[in-house]
């Protein structure tokens, strides 16, 4: 099938929003725009059950790939440019500067005890909250994970942890999207005590490497503890591929090396295996991850 305008607006819907799921089905039919932008895009490893998960750094490439072979600017749609212009001149509080998610995170309590000004709440397994980041008081945790894909994230306790982890009090934050920018996260950072482990968690590939190196407050990553048939497994040509794109996008490998520099055995497996471990094999091989800290005097 070829893409149309219909297939433009839907996509132009997803990266606007960043939505992190797509529904395939309406009932037991299958959405017909939406297989057909999964044929023409290569989208199908992104498949997961009766849902499409698209990350950030997967809507970054489908952007590329939209400008690229259709001529499509994503980020700035026609259609809701003149929607803009035209909001913006009415003196209405629904059409407020401040978006609406601006100051607010996602989190959990990795043992379900979510301590809100010093007061502990129990939560129910799989629940996490969305909340202004003024009531997150790091200084009831010892460690602080920044997790990168907001699946993994629904699912972090599936991960093989390290004690270090485990045995202390950590607070789980998703780190963001076009849904949880980045102003909320930042101004949690700020207030991170001396003794707080900030932890990043994330793909083991060149941009989950960038990730970690996105704020000199990140102390530590959690990486996995890769064997060579978990490595034969995640070669595959999509994951190769996207291994070189982002490479790529950091300039290539001899920049990007001088760049991030804050787990350097780490980015050197990295290279050596020229491949993407995303985070989702990580959970399915049960791959145990371990803590590593950064480097600090290298930490930008």
């Amino acid at each position: 099938m070829a893409l149309g305008a219909k297939h433009r607006k839907m996509l132009e819907g997803w990266y606007q929003q960043h939505k992190p799921r797509i529904a395939l089905y309406r009932g037991q039919t299958p959405i017909a725009a939406v297989s057909a932008i999964i044929e023409e895009f290569d989208l199908a490893d992104h498949i997961q059950g009766r849902e499409l998960l698209l990350s950030a750094t997967t809507y970054q490439e489908l952007a590329e790939l939209c400008k690229k072979r259709k001529g499509w600017d994503l980020a700035n749609p026609v259609s809701s440019h003149a929607s803009r212009i035209t909001l913006s001149e009415h003196d209405n509080e629904k059409h407020a500067d401040n978006a609406p998610d601006r100051n607010y995170l996602l989190c959990r309590d990795l043992h379900q005890l979510l301590r809100l000004l010093g007061k502990p709440a129990t939560l129910p397994e799989g629940i996490s909250l969305r909340l202004p980041y003024w009531l997150v008081q790091l200084s009831d945790y010892q460690n602080l994970i920044l997790v990168e894909n907001l699946d993994v994230f629904d699912q972090f306790a599936q991960f093989e942890l390290p004690d270090s982890i485990t045995q202390h009090t950590t607070l789980l934050v998703y780190r963001g999207d076009a849904d949880y920018p980045g102003h909320a996260l930042k101004q949690l950072l700020a207030s991170a005590h001396a003794t707080l482990k900030v932890i990043s968690c994330c793909d083991f590939d060149p941009a989950g490497f960038a990730i970690a190196h996105s704020s000199p407050t990140i102390t530590h990553a959690l990486w996995p503890k890769l064997e060579a048939d978990h490595i034969k497994q995640a070669q595959t040509i999509k994951r190769r591929e996207d291994y070189q794109k982002q490479i790529k996008r950091l300039g290539g490998k001899e920049h990007a090396s001088q760049r991030l520099v804050g787990w350097p055995e780490q980015w050197a497996r990295c290279l050596h295996n020229k491949t993407s471990v995303i985070q989702q094999l990580m959970i399915k091989l049960q791959i145990p991850l371990f803590l590593e800290k950064r480097q600090q005097d290298q930490a930008e």
